[in-house]
Parts: structure tokens; sequence; C-alpha cells
């Protein structure tokens, strides 16, 4: 695969953090974009992380976040996908503020059932589009070369595969039976 477009910055972002790291990190997109082209997908691994520490429960907290990805979204043009998880209870969805949630255009899910050999996509938010079905995958370990200690170097990449599909039953009152 060529990945000369692929790009990584490997170090902490604050997005709450305007006057330094969100200031920075549009300077470096901009030098990106002289350099390399335009960028189209910012990914952020993860949301807790680019939080630097605030409160990921707090509305004045999360909507600064969104405040600051919506600005660099503007002015890149880029998608931006946060990589964030689920609380403990997974039927509740993504933690923290629910602004966060009515902010985003997209939210997928990822999950994988104990015991399978493939993950599930299942689109949770879609605004402005259909809501798709959901997608099946499993990850194949490949090379990426071999690092300065003659050591190979593995990731993954997703292959689509057939999921078994869910039948959704609907429950009845016992006034409906």
């Amino acid at each position: 695969e060529d990945l000369d477009n692929f790009l990584v910055v490997p170090c902490p972002f604050d997005f709450l953090d305007a006057q330094g790291d969100v200031t920075e990190f549009l300077a470096l997109l901009d030098t990106i974009k002289s350099v390399e082209g335009e960028v189209k997908l910012i990914v952020i691994d993860t949301l807790a992380r680019a939080m630097g520490g605030a409160d990921e429960n707090s509305g004045q907290d999360m909507g600064l976040l969104v405040k600051h990805a919506d600005a660099i979204r503007e002015i890149s043009g880029a998608h931006i996908c946060f990589v964030h998880h689920s609380g403990k209870d997974t039927a509740k969805g993504a933690r923290g503020h629910s602004s966060l949630r009515a902010a985003i255009d997209t939210e997928l899910e990822v999950s994988r059932q104990e015991g399978a050999d493939y993950s599930e996509v299942r689109v949770v938010k879609q605004r402005e589009m259909e809501m798709g079905d959901n997608m099946f995958f499993q990850l194949q370990s490949v090379s990426i070369g071999v690092n300065k200690y003659n050591e190979e170097k593995t990731s993954c990449i997703v292959i689509p595969c057939d999921g078994v599909k869910e039948e959704k039953t609907v429950k009845l009152t016992p006034i409906q039976q």
C-alpha cells in the first residue's frame, strides 16, 4: 500500500488550549498543506487524551472541545474523527457530556461479541443521511517494515466479512398479546 499521504503526529494535543495547542496545530496543518496538499481526515486518538485532563462530563469542557474542533474543521476543511470509548455500561453509549453527541454528524460504534472472530460496526447516529446497514470485519496482520533493530513491525488491515445479523424481535405488551 502507498502511505505517502499518511502523516502521524505522535505527541499529546490539548483541544482545550486555544492559545497554545490549537493555534500550533493550525499552523502545522498550514505547513502540511503547503508541502503535502489538502488534509482530508484528522483522527484524534483518543478524545479523552485530547482534553488534557479536563472533565469529559462537564458541559463547559466538552463545549470548548467541540468549539475548537469546529474551528479546526472550518479552517482546514478536513473531517475530524475522534476515537472515543463507551462507559462501563455500553448500552449508555459514549462517555461524557451529551453536548458531544449533539454536535457530531456521524457516530459509529465498533464492538465484538465474546468469542467472535469478527467485529461489527453499527451506525448509532447519522445526520442528513440514511443510517445504512451494520458492517462486519476481521483484522489481518500485515508487515509494515523493519525497525532499526532489524525487527519486523506489523499492524492490521480491515478485511470485510459476513457477520451474524441479529434478528430483531418485537416485544408485545400483555394487551397487544
